[in-house]
């Protein structure tokens, strides 16, 4: 945001009442941290976290609003046309409003900083094409294995087990090119005879966008006729859907199951047209595919025909050390069937290894952090960690709230952003253990950005981008950035949130893997940050885990 207005106008409520608006337990966290808390300090770090939704909150707007003299209203509102002067209403309702607009023109910024109009920055509800770089060896394997899968194997057999599959490729090592390719060689194939329809479902904005861009990017090459291409996801809706020429449909889980479920008969028909005409459906991150929203989705959007492919880097859900019955389920949903680089190609060898050497993948420099943090896991503590599969939101904030233990891992940020000059991304144990990290960094002369899954959309784009280009040296993240964020020249990651889900560690290793021959990194430094809790999965048996419930595609 470009006003430096609203920091001053914040920080002259005084540091009691920000304290107030912010929690007391927030302030005390700060100074232990050595960051300052100064009135304007505190002002603009509570901006850089939430951004101007801060103003959310009725009684901070109230003490903002007395900061202004009438007559300074009067000159920044002037008058109505009956010439009373402009004034703002208390109370006033936050939103695309009259009250809301002259209140961010006292503090000089726009409605549209406050609510960017996010569709403008993603793909229009509704694109249509306008009809070179060859896939890898291993690339084309996958996809002309998926072509056999489609075009062949599914016209003998009629169960709906027949036509399903999960297509195994590490981080990295492009999946969602390669099924592109695929996608352009079925849309071409089943032309001739129908106008074929295409689903993509994918769990994040950031996947879904993903998609779009790169099927225009591959249909614009490969394509023999123009498609319809829709986004239905985070609110876009496309008024019409034409489905007499072949369509790829993207949406997301949450939108197509509260589609399903609405009361709105428009919202359902939507997507029951688009379950009628569905050929192909493709499940991005197909590893939560059992969670039972997503699942529901998946079975509504598949007709009797429809073949379903799964795509992930890690096709299992259980845990180190954990019950396979998750696993086995979500094996059974894709009809125990498993496609992954050619053996052939690999020599025998672990594909993440394959890839290392050709440079595809970076290689990874390992390094352990001790920290002196202690977590006593009670009774229970550890079934949660049998329950949710994963360690518990509360054993990740108290370890998020040791500041002793954040700042030995900033400390190691440091080592690496500003003396090894290493673009470093850190996943933190909660959101505000991130805005705290990237507080402290930024107090220590080092650039980085915070963004956790409550950023505004257009805050997140504008840190991602600024540490793409370099501007930001370290990002700060909790609960986003392991899939659907592409930064090929990350040169570090810190895992400071303790994990006993493979899949997820092994996402979060592969936002580094990015190799020098893809225009990434010759190598990757990943710091796995050590507390008491015991069984972290390492790089390799974060590919290799699930192998044994999964066959191969025959």
């Amino acid at each position: 945001m470009s006003s430096s207005t609203v920091v001053d106008a914040l920080a002259s409520i005084g540091i009691a009442r920000l304290a107030a608006f912010w929690g007391e337990n927030r302030l005390e966290g700060l100074s232990e941290l050595g960051v300052s808390t100064r009135p304007r300090a505190v002002a603009e770090a509570m901006l850089s976290e939430s951004g101007l939704a801060i103003f959310k909150k009725k009684d901070l707007r109230n003490a903002v609003l007395e900061v202004f003299s009438p007559q300074v209203i009067r000159d920044k509102l002037g008058s109505r046309p009956d010439g009373c002067p402009v004034t703002i209403p208390p109370n006033f309702t936050w939103g695309r409003n009259e009250a809301t607009t002259n209140f961010l023109k006292l503090m000089d910024l726009d409605i549209d900083e406050a609510f960017p109009n996010d569709f403008l920055s993603g793909p229009e509800p509704h694109l249509q094409t306008h009809i070179e770089k060859p896939l890898f060896d291993y690339q084309n394997s996958i996809r002309k294995q998926l072509v056999s899968f489609s075009f062949l194997e599914t016209g003998a057999k009629g169960d709906a087990a027949s036509r399903r599959i999960v297509a195994h490729m590490p981080t990295g090592s492009g999946k969602t090119r390669t099924a592109m390719e695929f996608i352009s060689d079925f849309l071409r194939f089943n032309c001739s005879r129908e106008n074929p329809t295409v689903v993509w479902l994918a769990h994040s904005e950031e996947l879904c966008d993903q998609a779009v861009q790169t099927f225009l990017s591959i249909w614009t090459k490969l394509g023999t006729e123009n498609a319809n291409v829709y986004s239905m996801w985070g609110g876009r809706k496309p008024d019409n859907i034409d489905l007499s020429r072949p369509c790829f449909i993207v949406t997301s889980f949450q939108s197509c199951y509260s589609s399903i479920h609405s009361n709105k008969n428009a919202d359902f028909d939507r997507f029951a047209e688009i379950r009628r005409e569905c050929s192909l459906l493709i499940v991005d991150e197909a590893h939560m595919s059992m969670a039972p929203t997503y699942k529901k989705a998946i079975e509504f959007l598949c007709n009797s025909s429809t073949t379903l492919i799964g795509l992930t880097a890690t096709p299992g859900r259980h845990h180190v050390g954990g019950d396979v019955a998750q696993t086995k389920a979500l094996s059974d949903f894709y009809g125990n069937k498993k496609l992954t680089i050619d053996q052939r190609l690999t020599g025998g060898r672990n594909s993440i290894e394959y890839l290392q050497d050709r440079g595809i993948l970076s290689s990874v420099e390992r390094m352990r952090l001790n920290t002196s943090a202690t977590v006593n896991l009670d009774a229970e503590a550890v079934r949660l960690v049998s329950d949710l599969l994963d360690i518990s939101p509360k054993v990740l904030a108290e370890l998020g709230n040791n500041a002793q233990r954040t700042l030995e891992v900033v400390a190691a940020v440091e080592k690496l952003a500003l003396i090894d000059k290493k673009q470093t991304i850190v996943f933190c144990p909660s959101k505000q253990n991130a805005s705290d990290m990237a507080l402290v960094l930024r107090e220590r002369g080092c650039a980085a950005r915070a963004v956790t899954g409550e950023t505004p959309p257009s805050d997140r784009r504008e840190a991602i981008e600024d540490f793409k280009n370099g501007s930001v040296r370290v990002l700060t993240n909790f609960g986003v950035l392991t899939t659907g964020f592409d930064a090929p020249k990350t040169e570090a990651v810190v895992i400071a949130r303790p994990t006993t889900s493979v899949v997820l560690y092994s996402q979060m290793v592969g936002r580094g893997l990015r190799g020098n021959s893809v225009g990434g990194t010759l190598s990757c430094t990943v710091v796995d940050v050590v507390d008491n809790i015991l069984n972290l999965p390492n790089v390799p048996q974060a590919f290799t885990y699930f192998d044994e419930h999964f066959g191969e595609a025959k």
